[in-house]
């Protein structure tokens, strides 16, 4: 399974410590900027994977992927590099439909 991941970057505006169990500072990094990469929500399966889905029941993909890490199977991220944009939200979703009359696709 490849799940699709885009790049979430978390600017920290102060100072932070990387500290021990005993509150001793080992590093400090001054205004870190972090970069994550997020679930896009896009997903590509191979066929025989739908077998891990129950019938008979609610099932999401956060579930679907764990069950397939439990169960060994090889989960993988590809990173998008282009034009994303969440549309869970009615705003977003209208942002999207302005963006798509300016990309050049």
């Amino acid at each position: 399974m490849a799940i699709a991941a885009t790049p979430y970057t978390v600017n920290v505006p102060y100072a932070v410590l990387e500290t021990n169990k005993s509150n001793d500072v080992k590093a400090l990094a001054e205004k870190p900027s972090y970069t994550y990469y997020s679930n896009a929500g896009i997903y590509l399966l191979k066929t025989g994977l739908l077998n891990h889905i129950p019938g008979d029941c609610f099932y999401d993909m956060p579930q679907l992927i764990q069950a397939l890490m439990d169960n060994g199977c090889k989960v993988v991220s590809y990173p998008i590099r282009g034009y994303w944009l969440d549309i869970g939200k009615i705003n977003d979703y209208l942002k999207a439909q302005e963006d798509i009359k300016h990309l050049k696709l």
